[in-house]
């Protein structure tokens, strides 16, 4: 059997595992005494869903299977949050910008402002939903005083009425939040992610 673990092949013996989940169980067990978790199995090249693994129970391992697991570690998630902050620095002093840009009518400049936060703030939520792989590990670690979870539901209401003034193209309702509401935001987590 081949084995990759995050593109990488392992050399793995057999012992005692008999079927794929034996395989599974033994490397989830590795990963959790690494502060890591399985998030996605590809088994002969198909994704394996959540209600197919207990399928892979009872399955025999056959010598021609290839088997590839991505992981993800908790250590791995805060150094992305950490680097995450680096992208929001100058979004802060470009969201303030962001009112003048509007009025002057400069649109591809405050496109591409609105377009980097959109993008910044969808690897955010995708390293949140990480996150709560590892309770324990992100216990206590705070931005605005929330946890990771609560601070992202504050952005929520902001952000319907953000896309809301960008649909009904009201420069001044999007000027301002993006200065008054946005920015702010950005500016706490900036400041309170070196903590983690």
């Amino acid at each position: 059997m081949k084995i990759e673990i995050n593109g990488q092949p392992l050399t793995f013996t057999l012992e005692n595992e008999k079927t794929t989940g034996d395989i599974l169980n033994a490397l989830e067990k590795q990963f959790e005494e690494n502060e890591s978790t399985i998030i996605e199995i590809v088994l002969n090249g198909k994704n394996i869903t959540a209600d197919e693994i207990d399928g892979l129970s009872t399955r025999e391992i056959l010598d021609t299977d290839s088997l590839s697991v991505t992981s993800v570690c908790a250590d791995g998630i805060i150094q992305s949050l950490k680097e995450l902050a680096s992208d929001f620095e100058p979004l802060c002093s470009e969201l303030e910008e962001l009112p003048v840009l509007m009025q002057q009518n400069n649109d591809k400049k405050s496109f591409d402002i609105i377009n980097r936060f959109a993008e910044s703030f969808d690897i955010l939520c995708h390293l949140a939903t990480l996150s709560s792989l590892f309770p324990a590990k992100f216990e206590g670690k705070l931005i605005a005083e929330k946890s990771l979870t609560d601070f992202l539901k504050d952005f929520s209401p902001v952000l319907t009425d953000f896309e809301e003034s960008l649909k009904n193209k009201d420069t001044v309702l999007t000027g301002d939040l993006a200065e008054y509401e946005l920015k702010p935001r950005l500016e706490a987590y900036v400041s309170d992610i070196a903590g983690f």
